[in-house]
């Protein structure tokens, strides 16, 4: 079986899941996506046509001024660039650090195994727990950089 990957919608709307604060309200009116206060699935997001969003069109959302029966799928340096700079992800990074803090206090090992059970339905395996810790260890409040990462991993934005 091939693997799949997300589109955006799904994906902007797993971080924001995982994370603890996606807004799941039916209906309703449309939020601009580019708003830090925006919570709302990407399907309520503001499309502008002569304006696209940055986000979106970095992240192969189809040209809404043409007729698209599919998208083209592209691997590109900016998508990387997205998710290592965009502040989406350091958003949703620092949200999903914030409620394994809450769940998961200050036990680097609990706080481990909590993000890999949100964020990948499994427990991490020895080798990804001992990265973990020793990351947590050399980084002061490296949480966020952790969770940023795991965001970014191919497992999170894949379907096997």
């Amino acid at each position: 079986m091939n693997r799949l990957r997300l589109e955006i919608e799904p994906w902007r709307d797993a971080m924001l899941k995982v994370s603890g604060v996606l807004d799941e309200t039916v209906g309703g009116k449309t939020v601009d996506l580019n708003d830090q206060h925006n919570r709302r699935r990407t399907l309520y997001g503001t499309i502008q046509r002569r304006d696209p969003n940055k986000m979106l069109q970095v992240n192969d959302f189809p040209d809404p001024t043409a007729h698209c029966p599919a998208r083209a799928e592209t691997i590109t340096p900016l998508q990387m660039l997205f998710t290592l700079n965009g502040p989406l992800l350091e958003a949703q990074a620092a949200n999903l650090a914030r409620r394994i803090l809450r769940e998961a206090a200050q036990d680097s090992a609990r706080q481990i195994t909590l993000a890999y059970r949100l964020l990948f339905q499994r427990m991490p395996t020895d080798q990804e727990r001992k990265l973990g810790l020793r990351f947590l260890a050399g980084h002061e409040n490296g949480l966020p950089l952790y969770t940023q990462a795991l965001l970014g991993s191919n497992e999170f934005l894949y379907l096997d």
